[in-house]
């Protein structure tokens, strides 16, 4: 089609409009097909009913760009061009008709009509339109010229031939006046020759454009101009008409106009499709600023938590910083470390949620400044020495001794500081971490490389998009808000560079980030001669690995502390939560008045129930490897474990969940946070009512033994 092949097309504007909601209006229309131009990408979206008019099946595939302009005529090709690039220049309506090439070599005329929307800023961003085949009419058209040459002077010949052709035909006179029309427009008109001769078939043509139709008909008149006008008239039955107009002068041997011919199409059903796009495509407009509307509430609403959230987060850690200080018993420094880790984990979500309201604000600014970005990376990366040695991982860091750049150095720290994390995360043990910058035409690439998991190419794209992480084996091992990756990846954005992830040689994740080493020619950059300081997000970072969420990939879970007094004889619970620090606050709160097993997810609860087959379950329902519900759905179906009560700990307030479980699975339900002496009541309440069970249990076995006994005894006497 035409309008694929302008070449000035300028990017803008929202999305194309669905190809669902055209198709659905283009079905309502026999032998219409619906486009709709994408006018930043080239891209064309069409109706199943296209197809046919192509000479190819319905709903044949979307074409590309080289198969639409192959499809038009070569003599055709340069004409509708310029109509489209007309279109798209003025912003206005498009109309072209064209011959197309089918498959079987026949030629057939297609009329394609459009109008070209504005995007933001006033440039055009969309075209949408129709396309109806005009073959029938084309060839009309040709046959009543050719016969209207022929047959200038006999208007009984004229009347035969508009007769026979299933469009209204007219003539009119030098003068503009009409001289007859086809007896189908005479019904649409609702009048006689005589009625609509001269100028009386305009009494019937919409008030509000009969001056402006009138106008232009005799600047056509006067000036031999093809005539060609959408009329609106008002029919039989008291509805408007969309008539499309199209006429020619007939001129003698000397050139002068002897008479006007023509031809008249009812386009009504046609002009309701494409009414029906607009509308369809105006509501989609208002729905998409609602959309915008209600992201950047979101993104206020972020914002406005998040600093909210700071300041008591602040007089947490504050304090608690200041205790630390000071002389503590180990349990009560132990505490206060939990308090501040987690503090500081809850300070990092924070900030994460302040920077994305910032990027999709469009307030998030790179503060340029020059420094050695070796000492960069060196900084950042030195900070995992200490972890790789406790966890026996080759960690090796690779970069020139120095490398000016001009970048956001917090920035990028933040950037490196993350891919550095998830790969210490996802390798185990004895495993390989290496971190190399280079520079490479102006450049700088900064590669870690870890021998872990690695991360399946169908994840590879979507591990960038918030609030997304990988699906592989041990990816969901740790927490987060999957932020971190997505804020990497704007960051880099920021600076003009790239981050992408492939295989690394070893089959474990490969990260590669690429960043300009000079500013933009118009940005600020400052000067600095100060060493960075990264201890800020790091030392979070490195405590939240050590001590927090999850141990390292391949390392053991840490022990369960003895019970108080010796666990002999005394009811066991097994808990089950992979957040390490959870877990330990579990098993100390409830160790000193019965014997407690730690589990660090949903596998290792499972296999630690079979072993033990503890007297009561306490259990988490998000966690890595196997979720609670699995392993609750696991219990229930193992006979010796069926019976055993569970207690579910959960962040989510789900109340149809919680009545689901209770109905059938678990026999209590608590929603963190909760008070530790109404999770200690809640599992004595549970291990009496286990105990009264078991002993009622063993009663009715000891009385069916006996009975089985005596008549046994009776039937030997």
């Amino acid at each position: 089609m035409a309008h694929v092949t302008h070449d000035d097309v300028r990017p803008a504007g929202p999305p194309p409009v669905a190809s669902a909601d055209l198709l659905s209006v283009a079905l309502d229309s026999a032998d219409v097909g619906v486009w709709d131009v994408d006018l930043a990408t080239g891209a064309v979206t069409q109706s199943d009913t296209v197809g046919p008019l192509f000479g190819l099946p319905r709903g044949a595939p979307h074409r590309t760009l080289q198969e639409w302009r192959a499809c038009i005529h070569p003599e055709d090709r340069e004409a509708s061009r310029r109509a489209f690039g007309v279109a798209v220049g003025s912003g206005g309506r498009y109309q072209a008709d064209y011959r197309v090439l089918w498959p079987d070599g026949s030629i057939h005329w297609l009329s394609s009509t459009g109008r070209v929307f504005l995007g933001e800023g006033g440039a055009p961003c969309r075209a949408v339109g129709i396309l109806q085949d005009v073959t029938g009419r084309k060839r009309a058209e040709k046959e009543l010229v050719q016969r209207t040459q022929e047959l200038a002077e006999s208007e009984a010949q004229y009347r035969t031939m508009g007769e026979a052709i299933p469009y209204g035909v007219w003539l009119c006179d030098a003068d503009g006046g009409a001289r007859y029309v086809s007896p189908s427009f005479l019904e649409l008109l609702e009048m006689t020759q005589e009625e609509q001769a001269e100028f009386g078939w305009t009494e019937r043509y919409d008030p509000a454009t009969r001056e402006d139709m009138l106008a232009k008909w005799m600047h056509c008149v006067r000036t031999g101009e093809l005539w060609e006008y959408e009329h609106r008239i008002l029919g039989p039955d008291n509805q408007y008409h969309t008539v499309l107009s199209r006429g020619r002068p007939v001129r003698d041997d000397r050139g002068t106009i002897t008479s006007w011919v023509g031809v008249n199409l009812d386009i009504t059903d046609r002009k309701r499709a494409e009414n029906e796009v607009l509308r369809k495509n105006e509501e989609l407009q208002r729905l998409l600023a609602r959309i915008r509307e209600l992201d950047e509430a979101k993104s206020t609403f972020f914002a406005n938590v998040s600093h909210e959230l700071r300041t008591p987060l602040a007089l947490i850690l504050g304090p608690v910083d200041k205790l630390l200080g000071q002389q503590l018993t180990p349990g009560q420094r132990e505490e206060l470390r939990v308090v501040r880790r987690n503090a500081a984990t809850l300070l990092k979500q924070v900030n994460a949620l302040l920077d994305l309201s910032k990027i999709d604000a469009g307030k998030m600014a790179l503060h340029y400044a020059r420094v050695d970005l070796s000492e960069v990376v060196r900084l950042v990366a030195g900070q995992f020495d200490g972890l790789a040695r406790q966890r026996g991982i080759d960690y090796r860091i690779d970069v020139p001794d120095r490398l000016p750049a001009e970048i956001d150095a917090e920035k990028i720290e933040r950037v490196l500081l993350n891919l550095l994390s998830n790969a210490f995360k996802f390798v185990s043990d004895g495993g390989r971490v290496f971190c190399s910058l280079r520079d490479e035409d102006g450049h700088a690439r900064i590669l870690v490389r870890d021998n872990g998991p690695g991360i399946p190419a169908e994840d590879r794209e979507r591990i960038f998009q918030r609030f997304s992480q990988g699906n592989v084996t041990g990816y969901r091992r740790f927490g987060g808000s999957g932020l971190g990756l997505s804020i990497a990846h704007d960051f880099v954005d920021l600076h003009g560079g790239t981050i992408r992830v492939g295989e690394a040689p070893d089959a474990g994740a490969e990260f590669q980030v690429v960043v300009p080493l000079l500013a933009p020619g118009d940005a600020a950059v400052l000067e600095t001669g100060r060493t960075l300081s990264t201890s800020g997000w790091i030392a979070e970072e490195l405590s939240d690995e050590d001590d927090g969420g999850g141990e390292p990939a391949g390392s053991a879970p840490a022990e369960t502390p003895a019970p108080m007094g010796g666990a002999e004889g005394r009811p066991t619970v097994l808990v089950v939560e992979d957040n390490g620090d959870l877990r330990r606050h579990l098993v100390a709160g409830l160790a000193d008045r019965w014997r407690v097993i730690a589990a660090t997810d949903g596998e290792d609860g499972l296999e630690q129930a079979r072993a033990v087959r503890p007297d009561v379950i306490v259990t988490d329902l998000m966690m890595p490897c196997m979720s609670g519900g699995d392993m609750i759905l696991a219990l229930r179906g193992d006979a010796a474990l069926a019976a055993v009560p569970i207690i579910v700990l959960s962040a989510r307030a789900d109340d149809a969940m919680r009545v689901r479980l209770l109905s059938g699975s678990v026999q209590d339900y608590l929603i963190k946070p909760f008070a530790a002496e109404e999770l200690r009541a809640r599992v004595a309440n549970l291990i009496e009512m286990k105990r009264a069970r078991d002993i009622l249990q063993s009663a009715l076995d000891s009385a069916h033994n006996v009975h089985r006994l005596a008549t046994l005894g009776q039937f030997q006497g």
